[in-house]
């Protein structure tokens, strides 16, 4: 059962003690923690929804109620596809487009290429991006950031077109 209480997200009551209103999201963790204090409590736990529980006589109705069951029913009957309600395949239209027919006996095997494996890294220091290294003594991050401002500023000057940089030097 959920409520919502002015000020707070939805909240869920607890199936052990009814005194406990939780967070609908922490609901999940309190059940654990509520389950091992109250141990002579034995709720069944749903199928759809595992934070549903409860007693086992009410299994047959709850089954039935479950909000989360339609989610559920929705995957394994897949309910609202085309196939028509007798289950039989539909006669493709003559003026319904051909369907592009897929082999599943496909012989490419990406293994069998001869390239490189990707290297962050290694683009990294290629490519006009700024990095960052953690875990350093201060030292370490002032030369890091030397030899990154050396970097980006080559890779700056190898961009610029050769007529640019003729003009500079004048």
């Amino acid at each position: 059962m959920s409520t919502k209480l002015a000020g707070y997200s939805e909240t869920v009551i607890c199936p052990y003690n009814k005194c406990h209103v939780i967070l609908k999201e922490r609901i999940q963790t309190h059940l654990v923690k509520c389950a091992r204090s109250y141990p002579n409590i034995q709720l069944e736990i749903c199928p759809f929804n595992a934070t549903h529980r409860f007693r086992a006589e009410d299994k047959a109705r709850h089954m039935e109620e479950c909000s989360s069951r339609e989610i559920f029913d929705r995957l394994h009957y897949q309910v609202g596809n085309s196939v028509t309600s007798n289950n039989a395949p539909v006669a493709p239209s003559s003026q319904s487009r051909p369907r592009l027919q897929v082999s599943n006996d496909c012989e490419e095997n990406w293994d069998h290429y001869d390239f490189p494996t990707y290297d962050p890294q290694n683009y990294a220091k290629n490519a006009n991006v700024l990095r960052s290294v953690p875990l350093l003594q201060p030292s370490e991050r002032r030369k890091f950031a030397d030899e990154e401002r050396k970097r980006l500023s080559e890779l700056e000057r190898r961009r610029q077109p050769r007529n640019h940089r003729r003009d500079d030097s004048n």
